[in-house]
C-alpha cells in the first residue's frame, strides 16, 4: 500500500510540472505579443539575427552564407522550431514555400508572418535522391516524359503551396509488381510532401511521385519513415533505392550523390513573429486547451491511431528484447563464470565494449553495419540490438548475484551427495535470481524507456507517432506530454507488478530435495 501511495504521489507530481509547463507557455506567448518590425525578407540580411533551419536541409547554408546569420540552430521537427520562435529564442525561421503555406494556412499560427524569399536571391531546385547512376537515369527519362504532357504541373498545382485535398481527393495507385520491389524512404511529417491521411497511409506530393514511377518501372512500392537527415545514409547503404522526399541540389551534393534533375523549384519563406496583439487568447483555461488538444491531435483524421500502433510497436520491441535477452544472458553469464582466463576475458571483454557504446551507436551498427545489405525488417533488426545489450546488463546482474551466494552451502549441498551441476541449480542459482530480480525489472523498465530512439532506424514507435502529430498540428507540448503521461503510466505499471512479484519471490523459502 505505501508503494501504491509512492506511485501515486509521483504521478500528481509529475502532472503538476506539466500543468507548470503549459501556464509557462501561456505567459510566454503574452510577453511576445509584440510586432517584430521587419516588413521584408532584406530586412534579416547581415543582421545579426538568429534564423534557425531543419536538420539535414540546404537552409541552413543559406541562413549562414546569404543571410549571414549571427547563430542557425538546426531542429529535427518544424513544432520544436515554431515553439522556440514563439518563444523568443530565435528571430525567425527558414524553410520552403509549400511547408510555409501548410503552416499558414492552418490557422494554428495566426502569430506569425510570412516573408516570401526572392528566387533570384535563392533558388531551391529539388530531385530525389537514387543509389545507382542507372535508377536515376531512368528516372530522368521519366520525369522528362510526365513533365511534356502536363503531369508533373497538375501534381505542384494540386500539392504545393495550396491546402491539403480533402480525403476523397487523394489519388489511389494500384501497383503491378511483375518487376519486383521500389524501395524508398521519407519523413512522412513534411505536407504537402509527405504527410499521414486520416487512415494511417502516405500522402503528399513525395508519395504521388514515387507510386507513379513504381507504377511505370512495373513494381510495387515499398516506403520506410524516418528522420530527415537519417534519409541520404539510407540510400547511400543501399537499404533504398531511392528517397521519395525531394532534396536539394548544390555543386557539393551533386558531386557525392546521385541526383535527378530538377523536379520541382521553389521558393524559400521566412517565418517571423508578426503582430498578434489580441490574436492569441491564453485564457480559455487548461479545460479549454486540454478539449482542443484532444480534438486536433487525436481525434481528427483518426491520429490517436497513430499513438497505438506505436504503442504496439514500443511494447513488442520491448518483450521481445528482454524476452531474448534473458536467454543470452544465459550464455554470457556462463561465460563469465568460467575460469578459464581466455573464455572469461572474452565474456568481460564483451559486457566493457556494451557498456562503453551509447545504446543509440549500438542500434544505428546493426542497423547499417551488421544489417546493412540485408532486407531484414527494421523491427528485427531494433530487437537484435537491444538483446545484445540487455544481455549484457543481465549477465553482469545474475553474475554478481551469484557470487554474493554463501559457499558455504555450496560445500553443504556437495557433502551430501550433489553434484556441481546439481548443487549449482539447487542451491544457487535460485538464490542468485532472487537477488538479480530487482535489477532485472528495473532494466525492464528503462528498455522500455530508450525503445524511443528506434526512430533513428525508420521504426515508427511511440515517440515517432507523437512527433508525426506534432508535423501535422504545428502543436509543440500537446502530443509531447500526451506521449510522456502514456510512458508514464506504462514504466509505473510494471513497476508495481515487479515489486508485488519480487515480494512474492522473497517470501518463498527454497526447499533442497
Amino acid at each position: 500500500m505505501n508503494d501504491f501511495m509512492v506511485n501515486i504521489k509521483s504521478l500528481i507530481i509529475i502532472f503538476a510540472s506539466f500543468l507548470l509547463l503549459f501556464f509557462s507557455a501561456c505567459s510566454a506567448v503574452d510577453e511576445s505579443q509584440t510586432q517584430n518590425g521587419l516588413s521584408d525578407y532584406t530586412d534579416f540580411i547581415g543582421t545579426d539575427k538568429i534564423i534557425a533551419a531543419q536538420t539535414g536541409t540546404v537552409y541552413n547554408a543559406a541562413a549562414k552564407d546569404l543571410f549571414l546569420a549571427k547563430r542557425v540552430p538546426e531542429y529535427t521537427t518544424m513544432a520544436d522550431m515554431l515553439e522556440d520562435l514563439r518563444l523568443g529564442r530565435v528571430d525567425a525561421i527558414i524553410t520552403h514555400y509549400g511547408f510555409a503555406s501548410q503552416i499558414r494556412d492552418s490557422g494554428t499560427h495566426p502569430e506569425f508572418d510570412y516573408l516570401v524569399v526572392d528566387s533570384d536571391f535563392f533558388a531551391d531546385e529539388k530531385s530525389p535522391v537514387f543509389h545507382t547512376a542507372e535508377l536515376r537515369d531512368i528516372y530522368n527519362e521519366w520525369l522528362a516524359e510526365i513533365k511534356s504532357n502536363g503531369i508533373l504541373d497538375d501534381m505542384i498545382n494540386r500539392w504545393i503551396g495550396v491546402p491539403l485535398p480533402a480525403q476523397e481527393d487523394i489519388p489511389v495507385f494500384e501497383f503491378t509488381g511483375e518487376n519486383g520491389t521500389l524501395v524508398v524512404c521519407d519523413t512522412g511529417n513534411f505536407p504537402p510532401y509527405a504527410y499521414l491521411d486520416a487512415n494511417g497511409n502516405l500522402a503528399g506530393f513525395d508519395y504521388e511521385l514515387v507510386s507513379l514511377f513504381a507504377i511505370y518501372l512495373g513494381k510495387n512500392l515499398d516506403i520506410s519513415l524516418m528522420t530527415f537527415d537519417a534519409i541520404i545514409p539510407y540510400v547511400l547503404s543501399g537499404r533504398a533505392d531511392m528517397s521519395a522526399c525531394l532534396h536539394t541540389i548544390t555543386t557539393e551534393r551533386a558531386d557525392a550523390l546521385y541526383f535527378g534533375m530538377p523536379t520541382v523549384v521553389t521558393q524559400a519563406v521566412l517565418i517571423v513573429p508578426g503582430d498578434i496583439e489580441g490574436i492569441i487568447d491564453s485564457g480559455g483555461g487548461l479545460i479549454d486547451w486540454f478539449r482542443t488538444g484532444i480534438q486536433r491531435n487525436l481525434i481528427t483524421d483518426n491520429r490517436w491511431k497513430l499513438i497505438t500502433n506505436g504503442l504496439g510497436v514500443t511494447m513488442t520491441i520491448s518483450l521481445a528484447s528482454q524476452f531474448f535477452g534473458t536467454l543470452f544472458a544465459c550464455f554470457v553469464c556462463y561465460i563469465l563464470t568460467r575460469r578459464n582466463k581466455f573464455v572469461n576475458g572474452i565474456g568481460r571483454f564483451f559486457c566493457g565494449l556494451i557498456d562503453g557504446l551509447p545504446i543509440v551507436v549500438i542500434l544505428l551498427i546493426a542497423y547499417y553495419i551488421v544489417f546493412g545489405s540485408t532486407q531484414i525488417s527494421n523491427v528485427f533488426v531494433a530487437i537484435t540490438a537491444f538483446t545484445v545489450i540487455m544481455g549484457s546488463n543481465i549477465a553482469q546482474g545474475l553474475k554478481g548475484a551469484i557470487d554474493t551466494v554463501d559457499t558455504v552451502e555450496i560445500e553443504a549441498a556437495r557433502s551430501i551427495g550433489f553434484t556441481a551441476f546439481r548443487a549449482f541449480l539447487l542451491v544457487t542459482l535460485p538464490q542468485a535470481v532472487r537477488r538479480a530480480m530487482p535489477g532485472y525489472t528495473k532494466g525492464f523498465v528503462e528498455l522500455v524507456k530508450v525503445t524511443a530512439v528506434v526512430g533513428f532506424i525508420a521504426i515508427q514507435d511511440l515517440t515517432r507517432a507523437g512527433d508525426i502529430i506534432r508535423s501535422r498540428t504545428f502543436d509543440a507540448y500537446f502530443p509531447l506530454l500526451f506521449v510522456a503521461l502514456i510512458y508514464l503510466f506504462i514504466t509505473t505499471l510494471c513497476v508495481l507488478l515487479f515489486k508485488y512479484i519480487v515480494k512474492w519471490m522473497n517470501k518463498t523459502e527454497v526447499h533442497c530435495p
